[in-house]
Protein backbone atom coordinates (compact mmCIF):
# COMPACT_ATOMS: atom_id res chain seq x y z
CA UNK A 1 0.00 0.00 0.00
CA UNK A 2 2.95 2.35 0.59
CA UNK A 3 3.49 2.52 -3.19
CA UNK A 4 0.00 3.93 -3.73
CA UNK A 5 0.46 7.08 -1.67
CA UNK A 6 0.95 10.31 -3.61
CA UNK A 7 4.32 11.07 -2.05
CA UNK A 8 7.29 8.95 -0.92
CA UNK A 9 6.81 7.25 2.46
CA UNK A 10 9.60 8.48 4.75
CA UNK A 11 7.50 10.89 6.85
CA UNK A 12 4.62 8.41 7.04
CA UNK A 13 6.92 5.62 8.23
CA UNK A 14 8.56 7.99 10.70
CA UNK A 15 5.20 9.00 12.19
CA UNK A 16 3.97 5.41 12.27
CA UNK A 17 6.82 4.22 14.48
CA UNK A 18 6.90 7.45 16.48
CA UNK A 19 3.25 6.88 17.39
CA UNK A 20 3.95 3.27 18.34
CA UNK A 21 6.73 4.35 20.70
CA UNK A 22 4.88 7.31 22.25
CA UNK A 23 1.17 7.85 21.55
CA UNK A 24 -1.26 9.11 18.91
CA UNK A 25 -2.42 12.16 20.84
CA UNK A 26 -2.55 15.38 18.83
CA UNK A 27 0.11 17.10 20.93
CA UNK A 28 2.56 14.20 20.66
CA UNK A 29 2.06 13.71 16.91
CA UNK A 30 2.31 17.42 16.09
CA UNK A 31 5.31 17.91 18.37
CA UNK A 32 7.52 16.30 15.72
CA UNK A 33 6.75 19.13 13.29
CA UNK A 34 7.44 21.71 16.00
CA UNK A 35 10.77 20.03 16.73
CA UNK A 36 11.75 20.11 13.04
CA UNK A 37 10.71 23.78 12.85
CA UNK A 38 12.91 24.78 15.79
CA UNK A 39 15.88 22.95 14.27
CA UNK A 40 15.16 24.75 10.98
CA UNK A 41 15.57 28.15 12.67
CA UNK A 42 18.91 27.08 14.13
CA UNK A 43 20.09 25.59 10.82
CA UNK A 44 19.10 28.72 8.90
CA UNK A 45 21.16 30.82 11.32
CA UNK A 46 24.16 28.52 10.79
CA UNK A 47 23.70 28.52 7.01
CA UNK A 48 23.45 32.32 6.72
CA UNK A 49 26.47 32.69 9.02
CA UNK A 50 28.33 30.14 6.90
CA UNK A 51 27.60 32.07 3.69
CA UNK A 52 27.71 35.71 4.86
CA UNK A 53 27.94 37.19 8.37
CA UNK A 54 26.35 37.29 11.82
CA UNK A 55 23.98 40.17 10.99
CA UNK A 56 22.57 38.30 7.99
CA UNK A 57 22.20 35.17 10.12
CA UNK A 58 20.34 37.00 12.90
CA UNK A 59 18.00 38.79 10.51
CA UNK A 60 17.21 35.66 8.48
CA UNK A 61 16.61 33.34 11.45
CA UNK A 62 14.51 35.96 13.29
CA UNK A 63 12.27 36.42 10.26
CA UNK A 64 11.83 32.66 9.93
CA UNK A 65 10.90 32.49 13.63
CA UNK A 66 8.26 35.19 13.04
CA UNK A 67 6.93 33.64 9.85
CA UNK A 68 3.27 32.73 10.18
CA UNK A 69 3.65 30.29 7.31
CA UNK A 70 6.52 28.50 9.04
CA UNK A 71 4.60 28.40 12.32
CA UNK A 72 1.54 27.06 10.51
CA UNK A 73 3.39 24.09 9.03
CA UNK A 74 5.08 23.47 12.39
CA UNK A 75 1.66 22.71 13.92
CA UNK A 76 0.62 20.17 11.28
CA UNK A 77 1.33 16.45 11.47
CA UNK A 78 2.55 16.57 7.88
CA UNK A 79 5.86 16.47 6.03
CA UNK A 80 6.32 20.18 5.31
CA UNK A 81 8.21 21.06 8.50
CA UNK A 82 10.52 18.09 7.92
CA UNK A 83 11.10 19.29 4.34
CA UNK A 84 12.03 22.75 5.66
CA UNK A 85 14.64 21.27 7.96
CA UNK A 86 16.09 18.81 5.43
CA UNK A 87 16.30 21.38 2.62
CA UNK A 88 18.21 23.86 4.81
CA UNK A 89 20.55 21.12 6.04
CA UNK A 90 21.03 19.93 2.46
CA UNK A 91 22.08 23.39 1.26
CA UNK A 92 24.37 23.83 4.28
CA UNK A 93 26.23 20.65 3.36
CA UNK A 94 26.10 21.52 -0.35
CA UNK A 95 27.82 24.88 0.22
CA UNK A 96 30.31 23.35 2.66
CA UNK A 97 31.42 20.66 0.22
CA UNK A 98 31.18 22.31 -3.19
CA UNK A 99 31.64 26.03 -2.49
CA UNK A 100 33.94 25.97 0.53
CA UNK A 101 35.56 22.85 -0.98
CA UNK A 102 35.61 20.91 2.28
CA UNK A 103 35.76 17.38 0.89
CA UNK A 104 35.83 15.42 4.14
CA UNK A 105 34.27 11.99 3.68
CA UNK A 106 31.98 12.51 6.65
CA UNK A 107 30.39 15.55 5.00
CA UNK A 108 29.96 13.64 1.74
CA UNK A 109 28.25 10.68 3.42
CA UNK A 110 25.98 12.89 5.53
CA UNK A 111 25.06 14.89 2.41
CA UNK A 112 24.13 11.68 0.59
CA UNK A 113 21.98 10.56 3.55
CA UNK A 114 20.19 13.93 3.73
CA UNK A 115 19.53 13.83 -0.02
CA UNK A 116 18.11 10.33 0.41
CA UNK A 117 15.70 11.53 3.09
CA UNK A 118 14.73 14.47 0.89
CA UNK A 119 14.01 12.18 -2.06
CA UNK A 120 11.84 9.99 0.17
CA UNK A 121 9.90 12.85 1.78
CA UNK A 122 8.01 14.66 -0.99
CA UNK A 123 7.93 14.74 -4.79
CA UNK A 124 8.32 18.52 -5.04
CA UNK A 125 11.55 18.41 -3.05
CA UNK A 126 13.24 16.78 -6.04
CA UNK A 127 13.80 20.37 -7.17
CA UNK A 128 16.45 20.78 -4.46
CA UNK A 129 19.16 18.64 -6.14
CA UNK A 130 18.16 20.09 -9.53
CA UNK A 131 18.69 23.64 -8.21
CA UNK A 132 21.98 22.59 -6.63
CA UNK A 133 23.21 21.00 -9.84
CA UNK A 134 22.22 24.03 -11.96
CA UNK A 135 23.94 26.45 -9.60
CA UNK A 136 27.03 24.25 -9.44
CA UNK A 137 27.18 23.81 -13.22
CA UNK A 138 26.89 27.59 -13.72
CA UNK A 139 30.18 28.46 -12.01
CA UNK A 140 32.01 25.23 -11.27
CA UNK A 141 35.09 24.86 -13.48
CA UNK A 142 36.21 21.54 -11.99
CA UNK A 143 34.44 18.63 -13.65
CA UNK A 144 35.43 16.32 -10.80
CA UNK A 145 33.24 18.38 -8.43
CA UNK A 146 30.23 17.89 -10.70
CA UNK A 147 30.99 14.18 -10.85
CA UNK A 148 31.28 14.09 -7.05
CA UNK A 149 27.87 15.76 -6.76
CA UNK A 150 26.34 13.17 -9.10
CA UNK A 151 28.07 10.37 -7.19
CA UNK A 152 26.44 11.59 -3.96
CA UNK A 153 23.04 11.02 -5.58
CA UNK A 154 23.47 7.44 -6.78
CA UNK A 155 22.12 5.91 -3.57
CA UNK A 156 19.27 8.48 -3.13
CA UNK A 157 18.10 7.97 -6.73
CA UNK A 158 18.21 4.17 -6.40
CA UNK A 159 16.07 4.22 -3.26
CA UNK A 160 13.71 6.77 -4.77
CA UNK A 161 13.09 4.59 -7.84
CA UNK A 162 12.41 1.57 -5.63
CA UNK A 163 9.35 3.54 -4.48
CA UNK A 164 8.65 5.57 -7.62
CA UNK A 165 8.44 2.81 -10.25
CA UNK A 166 5.93 0.60 -8.34
CA UNK A 167 4.02 3.77 -7.42
CA UNK A 168 3.64 4.85 -11.05
CA UNK A 169 2.65 1.34 -12.15
CA UNK A 170 0.07 1.08 -9.36
CA UNK A 171 -1.54 4.39 -10.38
CA UNK A 172 -1.26 3.85 -14.14
CA UNK A 173 -4.94 3.05 -14.75
CA UNK A 174 -6.27 5.55 -12.23
CA UNK A 175 -7.28 9.15 -12.85
CA UNK A 176 -3.73 10.26 -12.19
CA UNK A 177 -4.16 13.73 -13.65
CA UNK A 178 -7.45 14.33 -11.87
CA UNK A 179 -5.72 15.65 -8.78
CA UNK A 180 -7.41 18.53 -6.99
CA UNK A 181 -4.21 20.63 -7.25
CA UNK A 182 -4.61 20.72 -11.05
CA UNK A 183 -8.11 22.15 -10.52
CA UNK A 184 -7.05 24.72 -7.93
CA UNK A 185 -9.05 27.96 -8.16
CA UNK A 186 -6.79 30.13 -10.33
CA UNK A 187 -9.05 33.15 -10.68
CA UNK A 188 -7.05 35.09 -8.11
CA UNK A 189 -3.85 33.00 -8.26
CA UNK A 190 -0.63 34.18 -9.89
CA UNK A 191 3.08 34.37 -9.21
CA UNK A 192 2.59 37.33 -6.85
CA UNK A 193 -0.03 35.58 -4.70
CA UNK A 194 2.29 32.56 -4.48
CA UNK A 195 5.08 34.68 -3.04
CA UNK A 196 2.68 36.53 -0.73
CA UNK A 197 1.55 33.16 0.63
CA UNK A 198 5.17 32.41 1.55
CA UNK A 199 5.03 35.18 4.13
CA UNK A 200 1.44 35.12 5.40
CA UNK A 201 -1.06 32.30 5.91
CA UNK A 202 -4.28 34.28 6.12
CA UNK A 203 -5.94 36.72 3.76
CA UNK A 204 -4.36 40.15 4.22
CA UNK A 205 -5.19 43.65 3.05
CA UNK A 206 -4.24 44.90 -0.40
CA UNK A 207 -1.94 47.40 1.34
CA UNK A 208 0.04 44.62 3.04
CA UNK A 209 0.16 42.60 -0.17
CA UNK A 210 1.53 45.64 -2.01
CA UNK A 211 4.22 46.12 0.65
CA UNK A 212 5.32 42.48 0.27
CA UNK A 213 5.54 42.81 -3.52
CA UNK A 214 7.49 46.08 -3.21
CA UNK A 215 9.84 44.34 -0.77
CA UNK A 216 10.50 41.54 -3.27
CA UNK A 217 11.01 43.97 -6.17
CA UNK A 218 13.42 46.01 -4.03
CA UNK A 219 15.24 42.79 -3.13
CA UNK A 220 15.64 41.88 -6.80
CA UNK A 221 16.99 45.37 -7.56
CA UNK A 222 19.51 45.07 -4.71
CA UNK A 223 20.60 41.59 -5.84
CA UNK A 224 21.12 42.81 -9.40
CA UNK A 225 23.46 45.58 -8.25
CA UNK A 226 25.26 43.25 -5.83
CA UNK A 227 25.72 40.75 -8.65
CA UNK A 228 27.38 43.44 -10.78
CA UNK A 229 29.57 44.88 -8.03
CA UNK A 230 30.74 41.69 -6.28
CA UNK A 231 31.82 39.00 -8.75
CA UNK A 232 33.15 36.80 -5.94
CA UNK A 233 29.62 36.41 -4.53
CA UNK A 234 27.99 35.50 -7.83
CA UNK A 235 28.05 31.69 -7.35
CA UNK A 236 26.38 31.98 -3.92
CA UNK A 237 23.87 34.57 -5.12
CA UNK A 238 22.89 32.54 -8.19
CA UNK A 239 22.35 29.47 -6.02
CA UNK A 240 20.23 31.35 -3.46
CA UNK A 241 18.20 33.12 -6.17
CA UNK A 242 17.47 29.78 -7.86
CA UNK A 243 16.46 28.28 -4.52
CA UNK A 244 14.27 31.27 -3.64
CA UNK A 245 12.49 31.87 -6.96
CA UNK A 246 12.75 28.85 -9.25
CA UNK A 247 10.25 26.56 -7.39
CA UNK A 248 7.43 29.13 -7.48
CA UNK A 249 8.12 30.08 -11.09
CA UNK A 250 8.15 26.47 -12.24
CA UNK A 251 4.97 25.50 -10.35
CA UNK A 252 3.15 28.53 -11.80
CA UNK A 253 4.31 27.64 -15.32
CA UNK A 254 2.88 24.15 -14.78
CA UNK A 255 -0.44 25.65 -13.65
CA UNK A 256 -0.04 24.55 -10.02
CA UNK A 257 -0.74 27.50 -7.73
CA UNK A 258 -0.61 25.70 -4.36
CA UNK A 259 2.06 27.60 -2.36
CA UNK A 260 2.87 24.78 0.08
CA UNK A 261 4.45 22.73 -2.72
CA UNK A 262 7.23 25.29 -3.17
CA UNK A 263 7.39 26.48 0.43
CA UNK A 264 10.89 25.06 0.93
CA UNK A 265 12.11 28.16 -0.98
CA UNK A 266 11.28 30.42 1.99
CA UNK A 267 14.63 29.96 3.84
CA UNK A 268 16.54 31.23 0.79
CA UNK A 269 14.28 34.27 0.57
CA UNK A 270 14.95 35.10 4.22
CA UNK A 271 18.71 34.74 3.75
CA UNK A 272 18.59 37.13 0.79
CA UNK A 273 16.40 39.60 2.69
CA UNK A 274 18.69 39.35 5.73
CA UNK A 275 21.72 39.94 3.53
CA UNK A 276 20.08 43.00 1.94
CA UNK A 277 19.15 44.48 5.34
CA UNK A 278 22.64 43.89 6.74
CA UNK A 279 24.08 46.00 3.91
CA UNK A 280 22.13 49.14 4.76
CA UNK A 281 25.02 51.31 5.92
CA UNK A 282 23.11 53.63 8.27
CA UNK A 283 22.52 51.61 11.44
CA UNK A 284 19.35 53.55 12.39
CA UNK A 285 17.87 53.05 8.94
CA UNK A 286 18.90 49.37 9.02
CA UNK A 287 17.10 48.77 12.33
CA UNK A 288 14.05 50.69 11.16
CA UNK A 289 13.84 48.70 7.94
CA UNK A 290 14.19 45.42 9.84
CA UNK A 291 11.40 46.48 12.24
CA UNK A 292 9.14 47.32 9.28
CA UNK A 293 9.66 43.82 7.86
CA UNK A 294 8.99 42.31 11.29
CA UNK A 295 5.81 44.39 11.42
CA UNK A 296 4.71 42.87 8.10
CA UNK A 297 4.95 39.48 9.78
CA UNK A 298 3.44 40.37 13.17
CA UNK A 299 -0.12 41.18 12.05
CA UNK A 300 -0.76 37.89 10.26
CA UNK A 301 1.24 36.05 12.95
CA UNK A 302 -0.93 37.38 15.80
CA UNK A 303 -4.06 36.51 13.83
CA UNK A 304 -2.73 32.98 13.30
CA UNK A 305 -1.78 32.23 16.90
CA UNK A 306 -5.02 33.70 18.29
CA UNK A 307 -7.41 31.94 15.90
CA UNK A 308 -8.16 28.20 15.78
CA UNK A 309 -7.08 26.70 12.48
CA UNK A 310 -9.66 23.93 12.61
CA UNK A 311 -11.48 21.94 15.27
CA UNK A 312 -14.00 19.16 14.70
CA UNK A 313 -15.63 19.77 18.09
CA UNK A 314 -17.97 22.47 16.77
CA UNK A 315 -19.43 19.93 14.39
CA UNK A 316 -19.42 16.89 16.64
CA UNK A 317 -21.04 18.74 19.55
CA UNK A 318 -23.72 20.19 17.28
CA UNK A 319 -24.51 16.77 15.78
CA UNK A 320 -24.57 15.06 19.18
CA UNK A 321 -27.13 17.64 20.34
CA UNK A 322 -29.41 17.42 17.26
CA UNK A 323 -29.13 13.82 16.07
CA UNK A 324 -32.10 11.41 16.04
CA UNK A 325 -32.51 7.64 15.94
CA UNK A 326 -32.56 7.76 12.12
CA UNK A 327 -29.89 10.37 11.42
CA UNK A 328 -26.70 10.00 9.43
CA UNK A 329 -23.40 11.88 9.33
CA UNK A 330 -21.90 12.26 5.85
CA UNK A 331 -18.71 14.04 4.82
CA UNK A 332 -16.92 15.04 1.62
CA UNK A 333 -14.07 14.42 0.98
CA UNK A 334 -14.52 10.90 2.27
CA UNK A 335 -11.27 10.76 4.27
CA UNK A 336 -12.64 13.41 6.67
CA UNK A 337 -14.70 10.58 8.16
CA UNK A 338 -11.52 9.63 10.04
CA UNK A 339 -11.57 12.95 11.91
CA UNK A 340 -15.31 12.88 12.66
CA UNK A 341 -15.21 9.25 13.78
CA UNK A 342 -12.40 10.00 16.23
CA UNK A 343 -14.20 12.82 18.04
CA UNK A 344 -17.88 12.07 17.50
CA UNK A 345 -19.51 10.48 20.59
CA UNK A 346 -23.03 10.10 19.23
CA UNK A 347 -24.78 7.03 17.80
CA UNK A 348 -25.36 8.14 14.20
CA UNK A 349 -23.23 6.29 11.64
CA UNK A 350 -20.44 8.35 10.07
CA UNK A 351 -19.70 7.77 6.38
CA UNK A 352 -17.47 9.47 3.85
CA UNK A 353 -19.00 9.96 0.43
CA UNK A 354 -17.06 7.63 -1.86
CA UNK A 355 -18.09 7.39 -5.54
CA UNK A 356 -16.24 4.27 -6.66
CA UNK A 357 -17.84 0.77 -6.60
CA UNK A 358 -15.09 -1.28 -4.95
CA UNK A 359 -14.53 -3.35 -1.83
CA UNK A 360 -11.31 -1.72 -0.68
CA UNK A 361 -10.66 -0.82 2.95
CA UNK A 362 -10.83 2.82 4.01
CA UNK A 363 -7.03 2.93 4.33
CA UNK A 364 -6.52 1.77 0.75
CA UNK A 365 -9.19 4.13 -0.53
CA UNK A 366 -7.40 7.02 1.14
CA UNK A 367 -3.95 6.29 -0.27
CA UNK A 368 -5.39 5.70 -3.75
CA UNK A 369 -7.80 8.60 -4.00
CA UNK A 370 -7.30 11.24 -1.29
CA UNK A 371 -5.46 13.51 -3.77
CA UNK A 372 -8.02 13.16 -6.55
CA UNK A 373 -11.32 14.88 -7.19
CA UNK A 374 -14.25 12.48 -7.42
CA UNK A 375 -16.20 12.91 -10.69
CA UNK A 376 -19.52 11.10 -10.91
CA UNK A 377 -22.46 11.47 -13.31
CA UNK A 378 -25.97 12.40 -12.12
CA UNK A 379 -27.44 8.93 -12.56
CA UNK A 380 -24.76 7.19 -10.48
CA UNK A 381 -24.87 9.96 -7.89
CA UNK A 382 -28.62 9.56 -7.52
CA UNK A 383 -28.36 5.78 -7.07
CA UNK A 384 -25.51 6.09 -4.57
CA UNK A 385 -27.21 8.78 -2.50
CA UNK A 386 -30.46 6.84 -2.29
CA UNK A 387 -28.54 3.85 -1.00
CA UNK A 388 -26.68 5.97 1.58
CA UNK A 389 -29.74 7.76 2.99
CA UNK A 390 -32.36 4.99 2.88
CA UNK A 391 -34.67 5.34 5.94
CA UNK A 392 -32.78 8.40 7.22
CA UNK A 393 -34.76 11.47 8.23
CA UNK A 394 -31.82 13.79 9.01
CA UNK A 395 -28.42 13.93 7.34
CA UNK A 396 -25.61 16.03 8.82
CA UNK A 397 -23.27 16.85 5.95
CA UNK A 398 -19.80 18.43 6.25
CA UNK A 399 -17.89 19.82 3.27
CA UNK A 400 -15.15 22.28 2.35
CA UNK A 401 -17.43 24.00 -0.16
CA UNK A 402 -20.38 26.24 0.58
CA UNK A 403 -21.37 26.55 -3.07
CA UNK A 404 -21.21 24.33 -6.16
CA UNK A 405 -21.22 21.18 -4.06
CA UNK A 406 -22.75 18.13 -5.77
CA UNK A 407 -24.04 16.55 -2.53
CA UNK A 408 -25.63 19.80 -1.34
CA UNK A 409 -27.25 20.32 -4.75
CA UNK A 410 -28.58 16.75 -4.76
CA UNK A 411 -30.38 17.23 -1.43
CA UNK A 412 -31.98 20.50 -2.55
CA UNK A 413 -33.01 19.01 -5.90
CA UNK A 414 -34.70 16.09 -4.11
CA UNK A 415 -36.77 18.26 -1.79
CA UNK A 416 -34.76 18.12 1.42
CA UNK A 417 -34.81 21.25 3.56
CA UNK A 418 -31.53 22.61 4.84
CA UNK A 419 -30.38 24.33 7.99
CA UNK A 420 -26.85 25.69 8.17
CA UNK A 421 -24.80 24.55 11.15
CA UNK A 422 -21.63 26.07 12.63
CA UNK A 423 -18.49 26.52 10.56
CA UNK A 424 -15.52 24.66 12.01
CA UNK A 425 -12.19 26.42 11.74
CA UNK A 426 -10.99 29.68 10.36
CA UNK A 427 -7.97 29.23 8.12
CA UNK A 428 -9.40 25.86 7.16
CA UNK A 429 -13.18 26.23 6.97
CA UNK A 430 -15.42 23.17 6.92
CA UNK A 431 -19.16 23.77 6.68
CA UNK A 432 -21.93 21.76 8.30
CA UNK A 433 -25.42 21.44 6.82
CA UNK A 434 -28.38 19.75 8.50
CA UNK A 435 -30.73 18.28 5.89
CA UNK A 436 -34.28 17.19 6.76
CA UNK A 437 -36.06 14.64 4.58
CA UNK A 438 -39.25 15.58 2.69
CA UNK A 439 -42.54 14.10 3.92
CA UNK A 440 -42.71 11.51 1.13
CA UNK A 441 -39.20 10.15 1.85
Amino acid sequence: MWTLETNPPFHTFFLRYFIKIFSDSEIIVRSTSLFFALISIFLLYKLALHLFDKKTALFASTLLALSGTHIFVSTEARAYSLIFMLSIFSFFLFYTIFYKENFKKNYFYIFSIVQTLLFLSHLTILLVPIIQFLSLASFQKKKENLLLFLKAHIFPILLFFIWFVPSVLAKWNLSTFNGWFFNYDTKMANIFTTFIAYFVVSDVSSFLQTLIILLLLGLLFFLYHTFLRKPALRPILVSLILWAFFPALLSNLLGIYVPKYSLFALPALYILIGYAISHIENSTLRRAFFLVICFLHLGPLLALVSTPVYSAYKHTQYIEKHETENSLVMTLPFQESLVLSRYFKGHSPVIGFYPYPDQMSLNERIVRHNWQSAPIDDEKLDALMKRYIASKNIVFYTTYQKKDDMIYDWFIKNGWTVQEGPVAGNYVSIYLFEFHAPENH
